[in-house]
């Protein structure tokens, strides 16, 4: 056995691998080997797992209150500032006397009226 052994190590240091790990001594086994006969599921069919959204929150280095109170901010802004009529629309809902009361009139047009200075 020791003719092997330095025949093979003589092959090893023939053969110019940058990495010397690579050429290993192959093991012989007594035992038959054992295959898969079952067919592994396609890729595409294999569900990859999704990140949570506190993950996705985790990289991004925010949390749910931040997303919160800008999704809050924005919306406050954008009804303030009577986006695309948005307010308008959303007064007309509300019942006339509730508006009038409020005064909110005076500022934001209701339908086809057009209080507002």
């Amino acid at each position: 056995m020791d003719d092997d052994d330095d025949d093979f190590a003589a092959f090893a240091d023939s053969l110019s691998y940058p990495n010397p790990s690579i050429a290993t001594k192959p093991v012989a086994t007594d035992t038959p080997t054992i295959t898969n006969t079952k067919t592994s599921p396609p890729t595409q069919q294999r569900q990859q797992q999704q990140p949570t959204a506190q993950q996705i929150m985790a990289a991004m280095g925010t949390n749910p209150r931040r997303i919160l109170l800008g999704t809050a901010s924005a919306t406050g802004i954008a009804l303030a500032g009577n986006f695309l009529g948005v307010t308008s629309k959303l007064l007309t809902l509300v019942p006339e006397s509730a508006v009038e009361a409020t005064g909110v009139d005076t500022y934001f047009p209701r339908g086809t009226d057009a209080k507002c200075q």
